[in-house]
């Protein structure tokens, strides 16, 4: 980058260079100073928006000019977790961050398709985006209810006119199968024993009807199951 001036005494010519916190406005993430007319830099930062801003100064006086200076290139993909272990009957949540500017297309495949395209996870599955700035995001997918065919190696895409990334998570399957408590009908039975303290130890046999209020089931101690909020008559 080149910057002129005019002015007598001969001005010197200072440069700033800076990439601003996109969370923390007028806080820099770096800076870089340097002096001359004309400048080589290069960039720290990739899929940035940087400040530029050339100075000119004598004894008489400053002038400054700036500008902003997008850095562009190749998406860069990444997933924290490249193996994550679920039960069948479990929902399961995909993360990949994006860095990219510019960013035309980002998608999730499975076995080389798009997994919007799939029947079978169609309509158990969401995807949702979380944007940091205009260069990073955070792209998700969730899919509910695991089955059998769900299991396998995902691919997280991202492409732009530079060209694309692509980063793998392997999904696994842990033995067993996720426990969906089943709630007792209205108007059920249970034989419960009561231990109570004294003398002489007394065990009691009652039997209770129970009137279903809330449909999340607790097992106390006891091993009775009952409902959270139930009434007893």
């Amino acid at each position: 980058m080149t910057c002129l001036s005019d002015g007598y005494p001969i001005p010197r010519i200072t440069w700033q260079i800076s990439e601003e916190n996109p969370d923390e406005p007028n806080v820099f993430v770096w800076s870089w100073l340097g002096n001359g007319s004309t400048i080589n830099v290069t960039m720290p930062c990739s899929h940035c928006n940087v400040n530029v801003k050339c100075t000119a100064e004598n004894s008489l006086g400053r002038e400054s000019k700036s500008l902003k200076v997008a850095i562009i290139g190749k998406p860069k993909v990444s997933v924290a977790n490249k193996v994550i272990n679920h039960k069948l009957g479990d929902s399961m949540t995909l993360r990949c961050k994006i860095n990219s500017l510019p960013l035309t297309f980002m998608n999730w495949r499975k076995n080389g398709i798009e997994v919007s395209k799939i029947p079978a996870i169609k309509k158990r599955m969401e995807i949702d985006f979380d944007f940091q700035s205009n260069s990073n995001y955070t792209f998700i997918l969730i899919i509910k209810n695991l089955k059998k065919k769900d299991f396998g190696t995902y691919e997280c895409i991202a492409n732009n006119k530079y060209g694309n990334s692509t980063e793998e998570v392997t999904l696994k399957r842990e033995k067993g199968r996720r426990k969906n408590p089943v709630p007792s009908p209205p108007g059920s039975r249970h034989r419960t024993t009561l231990s109570t303290n004294g003398y002489p130890n007394r065990k009691d046999e009652t039997t209770e009807r129970v009137r279903t209020v809330s449909p999340d089931i607790t097992t106390l101690p006891t091993g009775l199951k009952c409902k959270c909020g139930v009434r007893i008559h």
